[in-house]
């Protein structure tokens, strides 16, 4: 089971249209549970045969899915402690940077102006 409890997938069309070819309601019905198993409690369900065929292609989309969404909460969990830590956002000037001039430099060429650039 995962860390944290995941509270909502991604449910693809595909997923709809294949569970729409099949035949049988209790295919369907395996096919749809097999899913939403293994995406809230990554749990395999037995299945029928034709639910597993259709299955075993749309397992590798719910894995990825399942990585995507453990990697965005560290992804955020990381980005709450820098901050919290940092004390600073990032609008906030850091205390190394000098000042915005007020006024441009009359003298400085085009060329000057290129370099300044390519220097940021």
């Amino acid at each position: 089971m995962m860390e944290e409890e995941l509270k909502r997938i991604s449910f693809f069309r595909s997923f709809w249209q294949a569970e729409q070819k099949m035949k049988s309601a209790r295919d369907r019905l395996s096919f749809l549970e097999a899913i939403l198993s293994y995406a809230f409690d990554d749990e395999e369900l037995p299945m029928t045969p034709t639910a597993a065929s259709a299955y075993i292609l749309v397992r590798p989309i719910l894995e990825s899915s399942r990585k995507k969404a453990a990697n965005g909460r560290k992804s955020a969990a990381g980005r709450s402690r820098a901050e919290a830590t940092d004390g600073a956002s990032k609008g906030e000037a850091n205390e190394e940077q000098s000042e915005s001039k007020d006024e441009a430099n009359p003298r400085q060429s085009v060329s000057d102006k290129e370099k300044d650039k390519e220097k940021e």
